[in-house]
């Protein structure tokens, strides 16, 4: 679970979401930007061949933190990850 404070900042990570997402570990702190996170992720992670295939991901992070969309991706380590992003107020 991620939890988020101000708008697209994060506030609670739980160890598996690191044990996830190892790439970026060294973000998931409290009052971390959302979409640096993700940015800092596809450029580390090396399953987004381009600068375009990055920006499409970081694009449709975006939307989906809007929209409340579930997203499935690939990881590094051949998983698929699901995860369900609402906005709460």
């Amino acid at each position: 679970m991620v939890g988020t404070g101000e708008p697209h900042r994060s506030c609670i990570k739980e160890a598996r979401y690191r044990e996830y997402y190892p790439e970026v570990s060294d973000l998931l702190v409290p009052g971390g930007a959302l979409e640096d996170i993700v940015q800092t992720y596809a450029e580390r992670a090396g399953i987004y061949g381009d600068q375009e295939e990055r920006q499409k991901l970081i694009g449709k992070s975006r939307r989906d933190w809007k929209l409340g969309h579930s997203m499935i991706e690939p990881t590094p380590a051949g998983r698929w990850v699901e995860t369900r992003d609402k906005a709460t107020d």
